[in-house]
């Protein structure tokens, strides 16, 4: 019996899927052995581990883009900057888990642990605090808030490390 893999888009055959398939299953229940709480936390840290990969894009870059939808991407893309984004489909899947932050963490986590920058797109305009906070979503508020917790500032018009 093939099944579609929710985090790859893959179809992967039950029972002898990857380690996502196995975090969705325990996320959602689907297999016995995962309804202890051991299992199904590190299950969940794992779902939450591969949704920040699959949505990492142009790793390779210095600067990582956070923003408002779409400006963020755009800017990604056009200049080559270090974005998350994954498929709606993603997206309501780690949303309906409770784990879309925790995914959204887990990127910026990674992308600090790699010693990375972070720039604000807002339609090309200066990423200033003031105006950033003002204009921001709730994403890139929570995001922009992680930041300063983790000991970046605004140095520059980038978000750098403190620490």
């Amino acid at each position: 019996m093939a099944t579609d893999n929710v985090l790859s888009g893959r179809t992967v055959t039950t029972g002898l899927g990857n380690v996502g398939d196995m975090a969705i299953d325990a996320l959602t229940g689907g297999i016995g052995g995962a309804s202890s709480y051991g299992l199904q936390k590190a299950l969940k840290s794992t779902a939450i581990k591969a949704v920040a990969k699959l949505g990492t894009h142009n790793d390779g870059s210095d600067i990582v883009v956070l923003g408002t939808f779409p400006e963020y991407l755009r800017e990604g893309n056009e200049l080559g900057m270090t974005y998350f984004q994954v498929s709606p489909k993603v997206y309501a899947w780690a949303e309906s888990k409770g784990i879309g932050w925790a995914s959204n963490q887990q990127f910026l986590d990674n992308q600090m642990a790699a010693g990375k920058s972070f720039a604000v797109a807002l339609g090309f305009k200066p990423p200033e605090i003031a105006g950033t906070m003002k204009t921001a979503g709730r994403g890139l508020t929570q995001e922009l808030a992680y930041l300063k917790q983790k000991g970046y500032v605004v140095r520059s018009g980038l978000w750098v490390s403190m620490r």
